[in-house]
């Protein structure tokens, strides 16, 4: 048995409240009591013969096509108050984010096996401590499709009350058991991974590795529920490997619906790329019985790449090599400037001396000026 509880506004439907859902379909159990201030309302629903609950956990039937059974629901009311519960069956469904084994909303009509059930009655009183039984048929097409059909049969209250905001909402809590309906034919056991999205989150220290993050949906696309084990590799360029990410397995997934994956590795050295090979390897749910002993079960694989870029340690190599480029522009510049200077001095000594030369050469053959001899100083 499963609960299920969500609030109806007045004017519009609003979600407040889905209570977790056990993921398989094994024996579990539970009672659902009122989430308002009055905790008094408390009720249960179980598989049952005409005589009352019996020990089953969930409805579980195998029948061919345009098969017709009849069987029985129990509705506890263990409160300590009467209350009137609206009984009716509908679609199952796996909640995309969490994979939890959920039904349609109240307003939404059953398309599948909630369509092919139709109890007795949709409305049963009860007193505190008592209970009913209520008979249903089920009546599946003569075209049903073979493999997994999943639905639930419902009781709910409403109830109504204030959301924290103070407006008036009614709260539709529904508690319900689970009916499995396997189809005859042949089986198919298959999932494949569903938009696979890949982001690498560069670290700011340029030593330091970054994050990998994966998301997906996996999406089973073969007619019987499946457990399905996941496995991410995740490699570098020329296929260097950095390091393997495992999921947690989801488990009964429903034929047709889609569970939400999200996955991350750390540590990864950014080396420019990274890929992400996506490994999903299912299996029926419980395990092999009759109907799919011998049944080949294969893997899919999906792969995305992401950019590993070591931004940080690019913005130092840049500035870095920037740096050196400017002190060497620098220093080039400088020494031409330098040798240009002492190609300048030695240039201006040449002329210098050369003038001085030409002056001595010009004293010396001037008429009339005579030259004094060595050792003698020349009079006024």
């Amino acid at each position: 048995m499963f609960i299920l509880s969500s609030p109806l506004a007045l004017l519009a439907t609003v979600t407040l409240a889905v209570a977790p859902l056990l993921p398989s379909v094994a024996n579990f159990s539970a009672t659902a009591r009122s989430v308002t201030e009055d905790v008094s309302a408390e009720w249960s629903v179980h598989p049952a013969s005409a005589e009352g609950p019996d020990d089953r956990a969930n409805f579980g039937y195998q029948i061919n096509p345009g098969t017709e059974i009849r069987d029985y629901v129990s509705v506890s009311n263990s409160g300590l108050v009467s209350a009137t519960f609206a009984i009716y069956a509908t679609d199952a469904v796996n909640d995309f984010e969490t994979g939890g084994y959920s039904l349609l909303p109240a307003d939404q009509p059953a398309t599948d096996v909630g369509d092919w059930i139709a109890l007795d009655t949709s409305e049963i009183f009860l007193e505190p401590g008592t209970q009913a039984v209520v008979p249903f048929r089920v009546t599946v097409p003569t075209d049903a499709t073979p493999g997994d059909h999943s639905a639930g049969i419902v009781a709910s209250v409403t109830k109504a009350g204030e959301n924290t905001s103070g407006q008036a909402v009614s709260l539709d809590q529904r508690v319900g058991a689970r009916l499995i309906l396997n189809v005859s034919g042949a089986p198919i056991v298959s999932v494949e991974t569903a938009g696979l999205v890949t982001r690498f989150d560069s670290p700011w220290n340029p030593f330091a590795g970054g994050t990998l993050h994966l998301d997906y949906a996996v999406k089973n696309t073969g007619n019987l529920r499946v457990d399905v084990e996941q496995t991410a590799t995740v490699t570098g360029p020329f296929g260097l490997g950095l390091g393997t990410l495992t999921p947690t397995a989801l488990t009964t997934v429903l034929p047709g619906q889609s569970v939400h994956v999200t996955a991350e590795l750390a540590n990864l050295p950014p080396l420019f790329a990274v890929w992400a090979d996506v490994e999903l390897s299912p299996a029926p749910t419980g395990g092999e019985t009759p109907q799919n002993a011998g049944l080949q079960l294969t893997s899919s694989t999906s792969s995305s790449m992401a950019g590993a870029i070591p931004w940080t340690l690019l913005l130092i190599i840049a500035l870095v090599t920037t740096a050196i480029i400017l002190v060497v522009r620098y220093v080039r510049v400088t020494r031409e400037r330098f040798f240009d200077a002492l190609d300048e001095a030695a240039d201006q000594a040449k002329a210098e001396g050369r003038r001085e030369a030409q002056n001595a050469l010009d004293a010396r053959t001037t008429p009339g000026i005579l030259a004094p001899a060595p050792g003698q100083v020349p009079v006024a």
